[in-house]
């Protein structure tokens, strides 16, 4: 007697699997200089949702104006991976009237049989604008400014756009003017004229960037705008480094406290706020002009008050001095701090009198 493991009905036998890949469906590309930037991922599933054997491979189609599709060389590519590939155009795709370009892209398996194209994509040939050039970066304590060679006609609907690459970073970027991964800044020509400079107020201090810019053109074809982008720049790469200090508190303010019933003899000062965004906090200074001391010091906790530590900045633009000496008339200063350790000049001095 034979005895067969395990339970229930086997089915009906399936098919023998053509093993034929999905089809692409997120071919995406742009158009920089001579060169048409593709993007896509390999399919991972065959068209019986089976994963897919072997290598994939590509077959890239570039159709200009209504001539037939022509084959651009591909790679083969490992079954889901990203992938990417630079169409360098021919001299006559990058010269004369704007035009479109199709392209599409056929996924195969090794025996050389496929499902279908993927989406379409197109991208403006061409005569492009000109490419930036010149391009420079500093740091300076809005961010990093970008300078470039300006254009001396550049075209009523031209746009400028600033690729940024974070290449080495003290922390993971929250997505802000250029938002996350991948980032770029777009900026509109005014009146037709090349604005030849950029600020990026978004960087993190302690990161390391690289920029590139591009001039990008509108035209219309058919009825229809598209973007036609020139030669990217040569890169830049600045690290981003604060050494730039707060500026000086202003409004400082002195009020003496007489000791009553639970509260001690006090000096209250107060100031207006430093608006910097980084801003740490504030030190207080101080030195008593009845003793005859000249240099003023920087309060700590040693029986001054247990709300200032010694290198701990105060939150707020505030302070209540209660290590004071009934009679005695002192003369006060604030400074500002920022998160990077930049510490601002002193304010002016205030003098106040401890009340008897």
């Amino acid at each position: 007697m034979v005895t067969l493991a395990g339970c229930g009905t086997p089915g009906a036998p399936l098919p023998p699997t053509l093993n034929l890949p999905q089809p692409v469906t997120d071919l995406a590309a742009e158009r920089h200089g001579n060169t048409v930037s593709l993007h896509w991922t390999t399919p991972a599933q065959t068209m019986d949702k089976l994963p897919l054997r072997g290598d994939i491979r590509m077959t890239l189609c570039r159709k200009a104006d209504a001539t037939q599709c022509t084959p651009v060389p591909g790679a083969t590519l490992t079954a889901g991976a990203a992938a990417t590939y630079d169409d360098l155009l021919p001299p006559q795709l990058t010269t004369g009237a704007p035009r479109l370009l199709e392209y599409k892209l056929t996924a195969a398996n090794s025996r050389g049989r496929s499902a279908g194209e993927s989406n379409a994509v197109l991208v403006v040939g061409g005569e492009g604008p000109q490419g930036v050039t010149a391009l420079t970066a500093a740091v300076i304590p809005r961010g990093v400014l970008l300078h470039w060679h300006q254009e001396t006609e550049p075209q009523q609907q031209m746009m400028y756009v600033l690729h940024r690459e974070m290449i080495q970073g003290a922390r993971t970027p929250s997505p802000k003017t250029f938002g996350a991964g991948t980032q770029r800044l777009t900026l509109n020509a005014k009146n037709g004229t090349d604005p030849g400079i950029a600020l990026d107020d978004s960087v993190i201090s302690g990161d390391t960037y690289r920029y590139t810019v591009e001039r990008v053109e509108q035209v219309d074809i058919d009825g229809k705008s598209y973007d036609m982008s020139g030669f990217m720049s040569e890169p830049v790469t600045v690290e981003v480094r604060d050494t730039f200090p707060p500026r000086a508190p202003a409004g400082l303010a002195a009020v003496g406290t007489a000791a009553n019933e639970g509260s001690p003899l006090a000096i209250d000062l107060s100031w207006s706020a430093n608006m910097e965004r980084d801003l740490l906090g504030y030190f207080v200074y101080r030195h008593d002009v009845t003793a005859g001391e000249t240099s003023p010091i920087k309060l700590d906790g040693s029986g001054v008050s247990t709300s200032l530590l010694r290198n701990r900045a105060l939150p707020a633009p505030a302070f209540h001095d209660t290590a004071v000496v009934a009679g005695h008339r002192y003369a006060y200063s604030v400074s500002a701090i920022d998160r990077s350790g930049n510490e601002s000049a002193r304010s002016p001095e205030t003098e106040e009198t401890a009340p008897k």
